[in-house]
């Protein structure tokens, strides 16, 4: 079981966590995509976010294709599956997906526990 300090959590939180500013950034550099770019104190925080979470992801994918033991979890079957097919997907391509499944549960995790919550 994870806790709510946990690295992880703590840097898909700092992704998704949106202010009135951060909106009006994100539609800013829809247009004018060098913004990301800028120093910008919540640009700088998400940039970090995104390389802890691709560092944990790429640790992840690196501790699976190096054990014998198989497992039916996403990222082992997808390893599997990539090397059934010669390696079709780049080491990166793997985390990416990763990255995209793991947002993907935190954010229906983080609705369903505000919607619990709401309901209570």
């Amino acid at each position: 079981m994870r806790t709510p300090d946990d690295p992880f959590a703590e840097a898909y939180g700092n992704i998704s966590h949106m202010t009135p500013g951060t909106r009006v950034l994100n539609i800013a550099a829809s247009y004018m995509p060098v913004l990301r770019k800028l120093p910008f104190p919540r640009v700088v925080e998400i940039n970090e976010a995104r390389k802890s979470i691709s560092r944990r992801a790429t640790q992840l994918v690196r501790e699976r294709q190096a054990q014998t033991i198989s497992r039916k979890d996403i990222l082992n079957i997808m390893i599997e599956e990539n090397r059934k097919s010669r390696g079709t997907l780049s080491e990166t391509e793997v985390v990416d997906q990763i990255m995209t499944f793991l947002l993907a549960g935190h954010e229906t995790t983080s609705v369903a526990v505000a919607l619990r919550r709401c309901s209570l």
